[in-house]
């Protein structure tokens, strides 16, 4: 590595406890946490729980709020240097953008972008002090409920049966900040008489509608009057001669004025109601220059600005000042589509799909190479690799933490397992 040091792959202070779960544990999940697997198998591990310290807590926090400032430092130089283009980002779409960027909200504190919700740093933790950033999944995160709420049930049940200790608590105040900002969002924008907050996904994708679902029980707590879409039955008004032309619907005709979108901005911007997103008349969230902090360009503009940074791995266009090690991903990306580990120029991981897979649309985009960090094992869980997940809420309160174990090299798909956490408090 450029820094002179090479990364541990290997858990250095994370123990790992054995348990035993509930006799039937999805139906428990169901019952206890309405939590309902969507994936046709056990996502959520039953056997193990990890545990960390208050001090590890701490240092991730310190970790995931630095990486937050230089995100948000890295999208005002694509916006006042006008890089957009690296960025796969077309001249109307930039327009958009940096509109929502320069756009100041009442009860800001004197921030002046649109109000974004939340996001979630995927890292590379040895355990101890080395922490490497893989990427920041900052528009359309998912993992949210498993983070707040299903691992809390879990690790509650666990310490009410005794299989933990009374003292354990969690790295997690997920809902309590999400709730929090919604009312912030919900005050920043009263002037604009926003008088209900629309949810939206695609709905066989049971995932998104988890995510989506909970959010929106989140914005009711918040004191939001809420509504919930497909995304695919938005609609809009597309008669030239009318004074609501390019206004957004939704089944009942009510006119949509606040959006909750579960679908990536690189998709919104490529639909046939692109022209009528970019009139500017509805209230993302997330907001629209989240399209840059979630395009993967990001790790190479981040290793530009700040070479040789502890938390950063080294990041190009071309992957020729990486030799014959690295890894590849589209600049768009979502469930690690596209993305390729080349071991001495051969692929040793990839997570591709086939040609109808409609995530295999993002290995025509442009890609980036970014090097080789292998996630660490996972002690107690031979053969399991794990991905440490940092949650930030609004304008980059660190929120907890959530743990995914993996046996392939490239995180996602059907083998991935979320790992729920403990803390010790004592």
């Amino acid at each position: 590595m450029n820094s002179g040091q090479e990364f541990r792959n290997e858990c250095l202070g994370m123990r790992i406890h054995c348990v035993n779960p509930q006799a039937d544990f999805n139906t428990f999940l169901q019952e206890e946490a309405g939590y309902h697997i969507w994936n046709g198998y056990d996502y959520i591990e039953s056997e193990y729980v990890a545990e960390i310290s208050k001090g590890q807590a701490d240092f991730l926090s310190s970790v995931a709020e630095e990486m937050y400032r230089m995100c948000i430092t890295a999208v005002d130089r694509v916006i006042t240097e006008n890089r957009f283009t690296e960025f796969g980002i077309g001249p109307l779409q930039a327009k958009h953008i940096i509109a929502s960027w320069n756009r100041a909200q009442a009860g800001q504190g004197g921030i002046s972008r649109d109000p974004e919700l939340y996001g979630r740093f995927d890292f590379c933790w040895d355990g101890a002090d080395g922490a490497k950033f893989y990427e920041i999944n900052a528009d359309t995160p998912t993992t949210a409920y498993e983070c707040s709420v299903v691992q809390w049930v879990v690790v509650n049940d666990l310490i009410k049966r005794g299989e933990l200790p009374g003292h354990m608590g969690q790295f997690n105040s997920l809902e309590e900040k999400i709730i929090d900002r919604m009312t912030e969002i919900r005050g920043m924008t009263a002037d604009r008489k926003i008088d209900k907050l629309h949810f939206s996904c695609m709905t066989d994708w049971k995932e998104d509608l988890t995510t989506t679902s909970y959010l929106e029980e989140l914005a009711k707590k918040a004191g939001w009057n809420t509504k919930f879409i497909d995304i695919g039955l938005v609609g809009a008004n597309e008669n030239v001669l009318s004074k609501a032309f390019g206004n957004f619907y939704d089944t009942d005709n009510e006119e949509i004025k606040a959006l909750y979108k579960l679908m990536p901005w690189e998709h919104i911007y490529e639909s046939s109601y692109a022209q009528y997103v970019m009139n500017d008349k509805i209230l993302f969230i997330e907001p629209p220059w989240k399209a840059i902090l979630s395009n993967k360009m990001l790790s190479v503009l981040l290793w530009e600005m700040y070479p040789g940074h502890p938390y950063l791995l080294p990041a190009y266009t071309s992957p020729e000042r990486l030799g014959n090690t690295y890894v590849e991903k589209p600049i768009f990306g979502r469930i690690s589509a596209g993305v390729r580990v080349i071991q001495d120029k051969i692929t040793i991981g990839e997570r591709r799909y086939d040609p109808d897979e409609p995530l295999s649309g993002y290995l025509r985009y442009p890609k980036i190479y970014q090097q080789f960090c292998p996630l660490p094992y996972t002690p107690g869980l031979p053969g399991w690799r794990y991905q440490t997940g940092l949650w930030v809420v609004g304008n980059g309160n660190v929120a907890g933490m959530d743990l995914r174990i993996d046996k392939s090299l490239v995180t996602g798909g059907g083998t991935i397992k979320f790992l729920p956490h403990v803390m010790d408090l004592k």
